[in-house]
């Protein structure tokens, strides 16, 4: 038959079968999940030797291990007491990588702690584990670095850890994380079509969009800190923004405004600013770039200028201030006014607030 498929609650004559050996276990579960210690990282911080699997070097060349479960090439694994590896001398003038793994060996119907001895060398590699399905499968537990000459052991761990499963939410999800496991990715499927689709992740700093998934989000730039005088350019404007969640508490964004042929727009005191699509981080000062196109030349400003964008420390921002290089003296000054019938742009990245520093 060149179909088989199991298992079933009987035999078939179409391949199904309902009896499972070892080999066909193994197929079929380690696709379940990889291999990993069966503890999940919850916590802010944990001491040191409080995790399942926790190692220390005893009498020279002993490993001592403490008790842990694991999931290892699709079969389960305990281990219910402290136990002890031995690491085999090393009497050379080179250095030694060993591996402590655990292992499934279907020769032998089992999983277990095991050990892979490397070669010594000036530049010691360690060796691979061994990962060979109806045969023997490893997860790397430990890298021990044996030095030259009966040198005092070292370890390092390897280990990867279980971690909660993705969910999804038709929306909410900022409130769903509230009720979670911290370590746990939630997308938002925007099911209701008021945001966009995102993906968020609770952790040690508490919860945040990671990156939004498919068309950036719309925002409408604005100037700031303008004369009364210049409300009603500000108003007739044209003004388009793109924004997205590229990282968490990362924000890459793109903003367009063209104003009115009638008036320049002059700040009501010191320089003009720009909004931003959500507010910036005031830890420390971050810096934009930016372009102006003047295309008739007016208030006499040359026909294309680059100015920056300050995102200032202190408290969080939801505004840029603008600042640009003097044609006439190669100074930076503050921008004291936009021209009639030009166009501002500026785009970049910038750390937002979404922790609420």
């Amino acid at each position: 038959m060149a179909e088989i498929s199991y298992p079933f609650s009987t035999n078939t004559a179409t391949g199904g079968t309902q009896a499972v050996s070892q080999g066909q276990w193994q197929q079929m579960s380690h696709l379940w999940n990889s291999d990993r210690v069966d503890f999940r990282l919850t916590a802010s911080t944990y001491a040191t030797g409080s995790l399942p699997f926790s190692s220390t070097v005893q009498n020279g060349n002993n490993v001592a291990i403490s008790p842990g479960n694991a999931w290892v090439g699709g079969f389960y694994y305990s281990l219910t007491s402290p136990t002890n590896i031995s690491i085999a001398d090393n009497v050379t003038t080179n250095g030694r990588l060993d591996l402590i793994v655990i292992r499934a060996d279907l020769t032998k119907g089992s999983v277990n702690l095991a050990t892979i001895k490397g070669q010594p060398s000036s530049s010691p590699v360690a060796p691979s584990p061994i990962r060979s399905m109806g045969q023997q499968w490893d997860m790397p537990l430990l890298l021990v670095t044996v030095p030259a000459q009966q040198g005092v052991i070292s370890l390092t761990q390897l280990y990867s850890f279980d971690y909660p499963a993705t969910v999804a939410a038709p929306w909410n999800a900022d409130i769903l994380a509230g009720f979670v496991q911290s370590g746990q990715f939630i997308l938002d499927m925007d099911s209701n079509n008021n945001y966009v689709q995102s993906e968020g992740f609770k952790g040690r700093d508490g919860y945040a969009v990671t990156r939004n998934l498919g068309k950036s989000k719309s925002y409408t730039p604005t100037f700031s800190n303008y004369t009364t005088g210049s409300v009603s350019a500000v108003n007739s404007s044209s003004k388009t923004g793109r924004w997205r969640w590229i990282a968490p508490n990362t924000v890459w964004f793109t903003a367009n405004i063209t104003t009115p042929g009638s008036h320049v727009i002059a700040p009501d005191n010191g320089r003009l600013g720009v909004t931003l699509p959500v507010p910036a981080n005031g830890k420390a000062i971050q810096v934009l770039n930016g372009y102006i196109f003047n295309p008739s030349v007016r208030d006499d400003l040359p026909n294309q200028m680059l100015f920056t964008g300050l995102l200032e420390n202190g408290t969080p921002k939801s505004t840029m201030a603008l600042v640009r290089s003097n044609h006439a003296n190669g100074d930076v000054d503050n921008m004291t006014l936009m021209p009639a019938a030009s166009t501002l742009s500026i785009s970049g990245v910038y750390e937002a607030n979404a922790f609420n520093e």
